[in-house]
């Protein structure tokens, strides 16, 4: 299993950025909880990225909308294909949302079930469970 934090140097960006967005609303009166997003945002979001995907979208990144969208999966990243997806149930897990994804990918013989957490604002961050800074599951 490859880890995110030696094998690439953005992931240490992500890090930076990710631990700036919580500790920056310190003294200002924002709390982690207000980088929540919504329900239906984040299953929204994390629509929009796996839509792309099993598209053709050659990987992950960033997603010019509004709200802007970064999507972190190794696996994606790593030139897997997807042929389908089934969005399943959304759980709160800390500031974010961890959503259940069964996952079809191109040459495999049964669905994966994997988890996607979703957490922010503007940016809203989607990262594949196995791929999020600190993540035990």
């Amino acid at each position: 299993m490859r880890s995110l934090f030696r094998s690439t140097p953005i992931a240490l960006l992500l890090a930076l950025i990710l631990t700036s967005v919580f500790a920056g609303g310190c003294g200002r009166g924002a709390s982690e909880e207000s980088y929540k997003p919504q329900e239906v945002v984040a299953k929204s979001a994390l629509e929009t990225a796996l839509s792309a995907w099993k598209g053709g979208r050659a990987g992950p990144g960033r997603f010019e909308q509004t709200p802007a969208l970064q999507v972190v999966d190794t696996e994606w990243e790593g030139g897997a294909k997807l042929s389908d997806f089934e969005i399943g149930t959304v759980e709160e897990f800390g500031a974010s949302r961890k959503i259940q994804v069964k996952l079809k990918l191109a040459g495999g013989t049964a669905p994966v079930e994997v988890n996607y957490i979703v957490v922010g604002k503007d940016p809203l961050w989607v990262f594949r469970d196995k791929d999020y800074p600190g993540a035990a599951m």
